[in-house]
């Protein structure tokens, strides 16, 4: 029979240790992390907080303006809703031309809402996009989701094919 030789591969790295799997048997072993390990684990880490500031920025922003913290720190509660808050959000979206997108749609009650896309981007790199559906009718609080890059080909999908019929005008 022969003998395994383990294959390691780094799995994860702390400032306390560095840990190794072989990626055949999925055996571990680890290290206490090295001091030059630890600075660069240092620099990695404020780099990656300078650009998570920049990259949520916009969205961080519009929680502030439009939303209220509930007792727990989360922001959760609507300032306005309905027609006040879209009027407040498109003049909020002018300031921010090349991050938010925002788009008229018909909702359920056949009243004109709005959809707001905040984008979470760093220069030209994009993380993901904020969704947020701004409703007319009062009393029905704005839905919100997040998309990432992957995402929005079902929707570039969908619009391509709306793209293919004229209007059928009234």
């Amino acid at each position: 029979m022969k003998k395994h030789v383990h294959q390691w591969k780094r799995w994860s790295r702390t400032d306390e240790e560095v840990a190794y799997r072989c990626s055949e048997c999925k055996a571990e072993r680890t290290r206490p992390t090295t001091a030059r390990e630890k600075a660069a684990i240092k620099r990695h880490w404020r780099r990656f907080d300078r650009q998570n500031k920049a990259m949520h920025r916009v969205y961080h922003d519009f929680t502030r303006r439009f939303l209220v913290k509930d007792g727990d720190g989360n922001y959760s509660v609507w300032k306005w809703t309905g027609y006040e808050l879209m009027e407040r959000v498109d003049k909020w979206a002018k300031k921010h031309p090349k991050d938010v997108i925002t788009c008229g749609i018909d909702d359920t009650h056949h009243a004109c809402s709005d959809l707001v896309f905040i984008l979470h981007r760093v220069k030209r790199r994009l993380w993901g996009t904020s969704c947020v559906v701004l409703t007319q009718c009062d009393g029905i609080p704005p839905k919100e989701y997040f998309m990432y890059p992957g995402h929005r080909a079902g929707i570039q999908e969908a619009l391509a094919k709306m793209a293919t019929y004229g209007p059928m005008g009234l």
